[in-house]
């Protein structure tokens, strides 16, 4: 492999590709496409609209965690800060 072969379609060509075949549980294609920055056609695009939770599915699946498993409805890590200004 050679550095020219891979590019940034490349990785969300694989990232959608994992994240629509790896499962019957998968987000939904419009939600996948949406994510991925593609283009779904003038109707596609007029009707389909962005969602959170959708998003949120697509993120959990291409992260790698298991759809089919409790742990995919884990929360985010939190990460406290310490207030250094405080008096």
């Amino acid at each position: 492999m050679c550095e020219g072969d891979l590019g940034s379609h490349s990785i969300r060509k694989g990232s959608v590709t994992y994240c629509t075949s790896g499962s019957t549980a998968c987000p939904g294609s419009a939600t996948v496409c949406l994510r991925a920055g593609w283009k779904m056609g003038t109707i596609q695009d007029t009707y389909l609209r962005y969602e959170g939770a959708g998003d949120m599915h697509v993120g959990r699946t291409v992260s790698g965690l298991p759809i089919l498993h409790p742990d995919f409805a884990s929360l985010p890590p939190y990460f406290k800060f310490a207030d250094t200004e405080s008096k």
